[in-house]
């Protein structure tokens, strides 16, 4: 799947395409019935809200101030279990867009938990695409088991915990580097004896890191949205990249 290209309702149509929707049964759905302003199109494979599916696919020139009180609404007034892609329009097309998945809370008195997944059309990463990919609906299996299979998709607990058993691969691999070094090389010994061994050094490098993806997730590093990435690319030849770019941006 390409997410870059995925910057229209066309091409958001397109996407719910390949993941198995009908999206040439899209209709025209007024945004206002779920509190917002913009181009709504709707999908739904049976007549019953409680069976089959229903997505709503929609042109928004912001994202909605409260996502509670919209899937709220959208539980109402288009399916029991729905899903929403939200595109919010900038210069030439979607700027960003969501994932929704409202889900009503049991014995909440209508109250509804909300799932969602944001993606920068500029640079999503491989976590979107192998998410999105879950959210594919298989005839085959059933309404049930692709329900199941969207809400697992969007699992916080479920994402939080694959991203630390990642993160601590990654610190392990550190970790061992730092080791390797610091007995091959006095210099770097000294300097991990005084940030107090190899398993501090790691997990700051680590932290570190993880900061500086969220700066510049937030286009904070000269604006770029993959700066990280064309620093490393920039660095292939020579060699250097801790010690080129990451040091002195730490």
């Amino acid at each position: 799947m390409n997410l870059r290209a995925v910057r229209s309702a066309e091409e958001g149509l397109a996407l719910l395409r390949l993941l198995g929707y009908d999206a040439a049964d899209a209709r025209p759905f007024d945004l206002s019935e779920v509190g917002l302003s913009g181009v709504g199109r709707r999908l739904r494979s049976e007549r019953s809200p409680a069976r089959g599916y229903g997505v709503l696919v929609a042109e928004v020139p912001d994202m909605p101030r409260s996502l509670k009180t919209f899937g709220r609404r959208l539980v109402e007034g288009l399916h029991d279990r729905p899903l929403a892609l939200l595109g919010v329009t900038g210069n030439g097309g979607w700027r960003e867009w969501a994932v929704v998945r409202p889900q009503l809370v049991r014995g909440g008195g209508g109250a509804v938990s909300i799932a969602k997944l944001q993606v920068d059309p500029g640079a999503p990463t491989a976590h979107d695409v192998e998410v999105i990919g879950h959210l594919a609906w298989q005839t085959a299996r059933g309404d049930d088991r692709n329900q199941a299979a969207i809400d697992a998709a969007l699992d916080v607990e479920r994402v939080t915990r694959r991203f630390f058993v990642e993160l601590n691969r990654h610190y392990a691999r550190l970790f061992e580097a730092v080791g390797v070094e610091a007995a091959r090389d006095p210099a770097v010994r000294a300097g991990v004896d005084r940030a107090r061994g190899p398993a501090r050094v790691a997990l700051r490098i680590v932290t570190q890191t993880l900061f500086c993806y969220f700066l510049q997730r937030k286009g904070l590093l000269e604006g770029e949205r993959s700066w990280l990435s064309n620093a490393f690319r920039r660095t292939l030849t020579d060699g250097g990249f801790y010690s080129r770019v990451m040091e002195p941006l730490f």
